[in-house]
């Protein structure tokens, strides 16, 4: 163990660094900047496990996180281990929500609502509105629509 991983395990120490990773991350997300915030994602987990990660919050806005950027990556390459991290990651919100309550019905329902761009033929627009309109009101009931 190095002096940088005992600091890493320090709570004072740990959640400014993922918040700091977080928006920058979402700043990229916000920008189109997929690459970078796959490369932001990718640090960010080599540094703290967030299955181990004690705070709900952090642990569903950071996957939170990297299921937009997986989605913006797939639109981008169109390469399955994109979608499949989508997919994986809706899997684990609904897991969420059924597990620990429903106050991260909003990032499960924006993940819903990526996958569903992504994969529902066009035809089928509306079936994508009456997603992300799910994902609207839900996020707008919280009270916090600009929270993530």
């Amino acid at each position: 163990i190095t002096e940088s991983d005992e600091i890493l395990n320090e709570k004072e120490i740990m959640y400014p660094l993922i918040y700091g990773y977080n928006l920058r991350t979402l700043i990229c997300i916000l920008f189109s900047k997929f690459e970078l915030a796959e490369r932001l994602c990718k640090k960010l987990q080599q540094k703290i496990n967030l299955n181990q990660d004690p705070s709900y919050e952090v642990q569903t806005s950071t996957y939170m996180y990297i299921g937009l950027m997986s989605a913006g990556m797939y639109r981008r390459t169109k390469r399955n281990k994109h979608l499949r991290s989508l997919r994986k990651l809706n899997q684990l919100f609904v897991k969420f929500c059924n597990t620990k309550g429903k106050s991260c019905t909003n990032r499960t329902l924006i993940l819903r609502a990526e996958l569903k761009s992504l994969t529902t033929p066009s035809r089928d627009w509306r079936i994508v509105k009456r997603a992300y309109d799910l994902a609207i009101t839900a996020t707008t009931d919280l009270g916090e629509p600009f929270k993530s």
